[in-house]
């Protein structure tokens, strides 16, 4: 497996308990406390995907995933908060989130979540390479 995760909350305990968790399944994970933190952290590391707290103070993650949507747009980002509703997640969504997920969440969900995350991106790599190929 060995990803490496962006898992980005300005509450510390949520990010460390995403943290482990995602690290208990394998993955290698990173986290920032901020929007402004995790544009740091794209610069100088290559994330497979970003999981992002949707209510931050400064950069909130609508901000964020704008940010991201131009500096990394093969990285999928799911968005996560405790504030869900039918129009939090199809904005999200219009704004470019691959999926979203509601806190406290189920771990299975989570996992798929993010799994299916990665799945779409390698799909979206193989694509790119069996292009270039064929050109």
């Amino acid at each position: 497996m060995n990803h490496l995760i962006l898992v980005v909350d300005d509450d510390a305990t949520m990010r460390n308990m995403v943290a482990e968790l995602l690290e208990q399944q394998g993955y290698r994970v990173e986290s920032a406390e901020s929007g402004e933190e995790a544009l740091e952290k794209i610069e100088t590391s290559e994330f497979a995907c970003i999981l992002t707290d949707l209510q931050m103070p400064g950069m909130d993650g609508h901000a964020l995933l704008g940010a991201l949507r131009e500096r990394c747009p093969d990285v999928p980002t799911v968005m996560m908060t405790s504030f869900g509703s039918i129009e939090v997640a199809v904005e999200a969504m219009r704004l470019g989130a691959h999926d979203f997920v509601t806190k406290p969440f189920e771990v299975d969900r989570l996992i798929l979540t993010i799994e299916r995350a990665l799945e779409a991106r390698g799909l979206v790599e193989e694509n790119r390479r069996l292009r270039a190929a064929v050109a």
